[in-house]
């Protein structure tokens, strides 16, 4: 019987270990994360409220000039995408903060380059698409958080936490509730669900939702080989989904 009882608690120990380690803790602290099509990883970080942003370079966050981003984004060849304070748009080219024409409340960029924004009117929050150098009117509106498959096409939580995807030229509307949503180069899709106290992080999987171990998550981007990254709790700790 005590052999039964000490197997069992192995076991029982086994997969907590297991369930604990699936995620990796980052050093740092977090406002907002995004992740490259190339693995690049860049994040707005509090830094006593400075809200400034860094790049993730061979084990060390390395910081951009420039301070009080709201939303960061990354392109396919890890330059970052960033809405300031004020809702003005920036992109990092040749180290440097280059201004774009709008103002918008979320940012994405797809592992094809494409750029969407949420516009920042007060009551249509809008999606734009970044086409030949403007910002193009997209179907839609009422708007929360964007996303961008790897073949161009956006994916969009609601003002009341729905979540759709654009296909076939329409807005195909997803199961569940989100109050953000990431999308990997690969293709895969990742929530962070609406829980009033769970907060959750999902993948798809099959046509449905399938939950990732732990909870009290606030922001999620995809990475290249299924990687999800997120920002946990008030204080913004970093995690990376381990393979």
């Amino acid at each position: 019987m005590k052999k039964i009882v000490f197997a069992i608690m192995a076991l029982a120990l086994t997969a907590g270990f297991a369930v604990a380690q699936d995620w990796a803790e980052i050093p740092g602290i977090a406002n907002d994360i995004a992740v490259g099509a190339d693995g690049t990883v860049w994040i707005v970080g509090s830094e006593s409220r400075g809200f400034l942003a860094f790049r993730w370079d061979d084990g060390a966050w390395v910081k951009a000039p420039r301070e009080g981003w709201r939303r960061i984004a990354c392109g396919k060849d890890g330059d970052a995408y960033a809405i300031d304070r004020d809702y003005k748009i920036f992109r990092w080219r040749n180290n440097d903060w280059q201004e774009l024409a709008g103002a918008a409340t979320d940012i994405a960029v797809g592992a094809d380059g494409t750029v969407f924004i949420i516009g920042s009117e007060s009551k249509g929050h809008r999606i734009y698409k970044w086409d030949d150098g403007a910002w193009a009117d997209f179907p839609g509106s009422n708007y929360k958080r964007v996303a961008v498959g790897p073949d161009g096409n956006p994916y969009v939580v609601s003002q009341d936490y729905k979540i759709y995807r654009w296909r076939n030229d329409t807005w195909q509307e997803l199961a569940g509730a989100a109050t953000d949503i990431a999308v990997g180069p690969d293709g895969n899709l990742f929530i962070i669900g609406s829980e009033s106290k769970g907060n959750n992080a999902y993948r798809w999987d099959d046509g449905a939702w399938t939950k990732l171990p732990s909870n009290d998550f606030r922001n999620i981007a995809a990475g290249p080989d299924g990687q999800a990254w997120v920002t946990k709790g008030d204080d913004g700790k970093i995690f990376r989904l381990r393979k």
